[in-house]
């Protein structure tokens, strides 16, 4: 719904003729119209245009003083009126700035000016943007700043050009629309209209504008059109602007169907009025560029203007004069070539290892620009094939000749291509060639280059030579723009289609070719090719000119053996074979990533690189990067700097504050709807974000996915698979917590259960999980999805830290923690030893002492009852102190080995009801392990309640092997292999702990339970004294302990 009608800004534009009495008249007489602002053009001549510019006299005569815009704004009467005005360049900016207007215009011819951009950051009047002209890319770069600092009152941007007068077919007006589900509510728009003011449409159609919620129209005022100045076409006088003003609620629809295409005109707007780079002074060969070194001009020239962030931090390639117009021929660039191959094909099998002239068809490809590289006309060369086995023999082939060999998606080639490009991150041009083409010229490759340099191209062809020897140029910048917002690039076989689409944003250009090349094919794909081609090469092999020949060479050859050619002439070109989606989804560009990984690097510049290659070569491409140096004092920072300037990476240096505290300062930066961390050690599969995010979308329920992994050692060695029960349909007991890194999580439930804790430098994954897995649905991936590298820096080889840290979660998490609410019972039966082992003196104190005084200090402790059919036991311990110990006479009949632990529990409960009944838990106790950690009993009862279990036991985890006699011999039963699956994990009762709720108990009648979670205890807990060395050792660790 419209709220209120545009508000119409009268535009003086020229119309004084350079008189400052007119301009005062101007302004009242626009003031008396009833509209809403008034909008002068401040600037002067010599910011506009360059000095031998043919209208810089005009502009010059019609250009104010700073004298007279002082008269004018003394003169004029400012109440009730907004003043705006159009600026050109930091002079005109300052004059308007020290008048107090309320707001300014950037013209579309400055948007690249970032001189203009850094001074207007803190500007907090309105800021009025022209888009006539613009591509998306220029008004994205510098309205995006503008927003983030939100300093602007207003952000208006406004559609419509002058071409004196602007057609009406040509207003294009849909692209209001585009603007605005580009930038939504992020700024307002409005509409300059230049339309014949002798027309009725020019009332018309921009009040038919408000009907859509347009804020803003701008019209051209002056007093007699009749005088046909430079802007007095589109003017309306007084009267006319009156009328509109009254009939502005009273409106029609017109519409253009343009899209975010240019029309006719407004190409020839842009060429007219597009300001470009210039040099702002004579500067020597080699010179470093900065930003003082470059100016924003109009010049008389039909080449495109280069991009400020594509020429600063660069060098020279010449001196260049003052005025001169930029372009990349000055400056130094790197050329990669990258070579496009696969073994397979259905028109010719294997054609890339096929013999020809002595060498394989890719070999002689690849010496043809071995010897560009000679010449200085490339300057690295890689290869790029698939991961299928079918290209092994192709990549083991290349990579013994010493070339770079790039291996990736089997159905995306600008991911494989993306490979190499991000190795080279100092190579702007980027020449693609596919595996058929194995004529190129390095001559012609040459040319391509220099007439890509010479156009300031983002892409540049050589379609008029013959097929098979014509490669395509493409800059780095429009590569990384396809690939990071085409809907699909899946169809990137077919590059040139995916530019198409985009080509009226970006530059692009053609070699023309002297020579006629139409009537030869030179491309290898079908036998009749491979024929031609082999005739061809043999020709120049026997006349000493292998690989140095040239595309004249070439065309004398088929011109003496006509013949030749008419063997492949019939040949049809491939089509393609499905319609790809080549869109570009724009309004991508501002909306926040899908998903948010995050490396979290102290110390690991060995690993760091290949951490991060693995996020940007994800085939998911909806994401950001956050790389998190933890004060890293090695080689680190250096390495991770290389990736600054990827535009999905965001870098933070910071000092050293411990991986729980990172994970926040991630989770507070990032920008997605899913996070995930990524271990610097670890890496990615190329699909993992892929399927993790895939099932994200497909089950909305769930708070967090994990994936399956490999295990690998230090230098990058498959150790063994890891495989997770199926968390969907095989697990109810949530005690199996997700690998900390690798998990992707839904940002706003890890902020809805506060992130992670601060107090805790470890066991991330342990704690986040706990506290997700009681309230929210988790879920998993049976696939392994990333790379977990053990090595000594790794965190999870410090056992003993790593239980105490889960001991520490787990005593957090549960809020009965501190609850004296459990029953101890330690079963002693008697032995033939003498003293009973029980009551042997172990470092000065009995094992039984030792027990009964850790249980006595444990804060979940209410009473310890010891059960024995030992007399001297019972004996030794009846004068003990606390009554917080019973001693219970154990009958006979309920003693022998073979007599199942729960009679005597049932003997207990019989004997003891009151205690019980105050009581929930009871943990049997193990006396033989006399280094056991008083908080594994804690725990055994935290964990069990946390999981909502009806018992817990103390064990380790088993990872050596076990074996079973079947009558034939040892078979083995351990789950010790390569494929190492959640459900086959072994575990050893140790430590001596069982605990169980009463309640079960008393409802079954056993300790064991269906419901039963368990405890992983340290090494020292799990020692049991089965023997007198296991005696006399244990003592010796105890007393080096003490």
């Amino acid at each position: 719904m419209i709220k209120s009608p545009p508000k119409v800004i009268a535009e003086i534009a020229n119309a004084h003729q350079g008189s400052v009495t007119e301009a005062i008249n101007l302004f009242q007489s626009s003031k008396d119209t009833g509209v809403d602002a008034i909008k002068f053009q401040i600037y002067s001549a010599e910011e506009l245009l360059v000095p031998y510019h043919q209208r810089f006299n005009h502009f010059k005569k019609q250009a104010f003083s700073e004298n007279d815009w002082n008269k004018i704004f003394e003169e004029i009467d400012r109440e009730d009126i907004e003043i705006f005005a159009d600026v050109f360049g930091l002079n005109s900016l300052e004059i308007a700035k020290s008048k107090k207007i309320d707001g300014i215009k950037i013209h579309s011819s400055d948007l690249g000016n970032i001189h203009l951009l850094n001074n207007i950051e803190d500007y907090q009047g309105k800021i009025f943007i022209s888009a006539g002209g613009a591509t998306l890319p220029e008004l994205i770069d510098f309205i995006n700043p503008l927003i983030s600092l939100g300093k602007a009152k207003e952000i208006v941007l406004m559609h419509g050009f002058q071409t004196y007068p602007t057609p009406v077919h040509e207003s294009n007006l849909v692209k209001i629309f585009q603007f605005k589900e580009l930038f939504k509510d992020s700024v307002k728009y409005g509409y300059m209209d230049h339309i014949d003011a002798d027309n009725e449409l020019a009332s018309t159609i921009p009040l038919s504008l408000s009907t859509i919620g347009i804020d803003y129209i701008e019209k051209h005022i002056t007093h007699n059109r009749k005088k046909k100045g430079i802007d007095y076409y589109s003017s309306f006088e007084p009267s006319e602007m009156s009328d509109f003003m009254n009939n502005l609620n009273q409106v029609s629809s017109s519409f253009g169907d343009q899209s975010i295409f240019f029309t006719d005109a407004e190409k020839k707007y842009r060429a007219q009025a597009k300001k470009v780079c210039v040099w702002a002074d004579d500067l020597p060969k080699g010179k470093t560029i900065s930003l003082n070194d470059i100016q924003m001009k109009r010049v008389e020239s039909e080449k495109p203007s280069l991009d400020f962030k594509h020429i600063i931090g660069k060098k020279l390639s010449r001196s260049v004069k003052c005025d001169e117009q930029i372009f990349k021929d000055q400056i130094e660039q790197k050329t990669l070539a990258i070579v496009v191959v696969r073994s397979q094909s259905s028109r010719l099998p294997n054609k890339a290892l096929r013999q020809i002239a002595g060498d394989e068809t890719i070999v002689h490809l690849l010496k043809r620009l071995d010897i560009a590289k000679q010449k200085g006309i490339v300057d690295d060369i890689a290869v790029c094939t698939t991961t299928s086995e079918t290209d092994d023999d192709l990549a083991k082939l290349l990579e013994g000749k010493g070339y770079k060999v790039y291996r990736g998606d089997k159905e995306n080639v600008l991911n494989r291509m993306m490979l190499a490009i991000e190795s080279y991150p100092d190579h702007d041009i980027i020449l693609r060639i596919t595996g058929d083409d194995i004529l190129i010229d390095p001559h012609y490759l040459s040319l391509t280059i220099n007439e890509f340099l010479i156009s300031n191209s983002d892409y540049t062809d050589a379609k008029n030579l013959p097929s098979g020897t014509e490669a395509e140029i493409f800059s780095r910048y429009v590569l990384k723009f396809i690939h990071q917002n085409c809907n699909d690039t899946s169809g990137t076989e077919y590059l040139t289609n995916y530019f198409k689409e985009i080509e009226e944003h970006f530059n692009a250009s053609s070699l023309e070719v002297g020579n006629d090349f139409s009537n030869l094919r030179l491309t290898l794909d079908t036998k009749e090719d491979f024929d031609v081609i082999s005739s061809l090469l043999d020709h120049f092999s026997a006349s000493g000119i292998q690989y140095e020949y040239s595309l004249d060479d070439i065309a004398k050859y088929f011109s003496n053996n006509p013949e030749k050619s008419l063997i492949n002439s019939t040949i049809q070109q491939r089509a393609i074979p499905k319609k790809f989606d080549t869109s570009v989804n724009w309004s991508s560009i501002l909306e926040n990533p899908l998903v948010s990984v995050y490396i979290t690097c102290f110390n690991y510049a060995d690993y760091v690189g290949e951490a991060i290659h693995s996020v940007l070569n994800q085939s998911f491409q909806d994401y950001e990067l956050l790389i998190i140096d933890d004060g890293s004092t090695d080689r680190s920072r250096e390495i991770i700097e290389q990736f600054k300037t990827h535009p999905k990476v965001q870098i933070i240096f910071q000092k050293n504050l411990g991986l729980n505290k990172t994970n926040n300062v991630a989770i507070s930066r990032s920008s997605g709807k899913y996070i995930m961390r990524l271990d610097a050690d670890d890496y990615l599969d190329p699909n993992a974000l892929h399927f993790m995010v895939k099932k994200m979308e497909e089950m909305p329920d769930a708070a967090l996915i994990f994936p399956d992994y490999y295990l690998i050692d230090q230098e990058g060695r498959l150790i063994a698979q890891e495989r997770r029960h199926n968390f969907d349909t095989d697990v109810e007991m949530y005690d199996q917590p997700a690998h900390g890194a690798c998990t992707m999580f839904r940002k706003a439930i890890l902020e809805d259960v506060g992130m992670y804790s601060e107090k805790y430098d470890r066991q991330d994954g342990y704690e986040i999980w706990n506290k997700i897995a009681k309230k929210y649905s988790v879920t998993n991936i049976n696939i392994p999805l990333f790379f977990y590298r053990q090595h000594e820096k790794s965190l999870t080889k410090n056992e003993d830290k790593l239980l105490q840290t889960r001991s520490d979660i787990l005593s957090d998490l549960n809020k009965s923690s501190d609850s004296k609410d459990t029953i101890a019972i330690i079963p002693i039966r008697k032995d033939a030893t003498n003293p009973p082992l029980a009551i042997r003196s172990f470092c000065d104190q009995s094992l039984i002492e030792i027990l009964i005084e850790k249980l006595l200090a444990s804060s979940r402790i209410s009473t310890i009852i010891i059960t024995s059919n030992d007399k001297k036991v019972l004996k030794y311990l009846s004068g003990y102190s606390s009554n917080k110990v019973i001693l219970h006479q154990r009958d006979e009949s309920i003693s022998a080995l073979n007599t199942p632990i729960e009679l005597t529990i049932l003997n207990i409960f019989e004997s003891y009801m009151k205690i019980i009944e105050q009581n929930k838990f009871v943990t049997i106790l193990n006396y033989e392990y006399p280094m056991m950690d008083i908080r594994n009993v804690e725990n055994s009862l935290n964990i069990m309640q946390i999981y909502d279990a009806d018992s817990s036991l103390s064990v380790r985890a088993v990872d050596t092997n076990f074996y079973k006699h079947d009558g034939k011999g040892l078979k083995p039963i351990s789950n010790n292999k390569k494929l190492r699956l959640e459900r086959d994990q072994m575990f050893q009762e140790m430590g001596g702990i069982h605990s169980f709720t009463i309640d079960w108990f008393q409802s079954n009648q056993t300790i064991e339970s269906n419901k039963s979670t368990h405890l992983i205890i340290d090494n020292n807990s799990s020692k049991k004294i089965r023997s007198e060395d296991d005696f006399n050792s244990l003592e010796y660790l105890l007393q080096l302990k003490k």
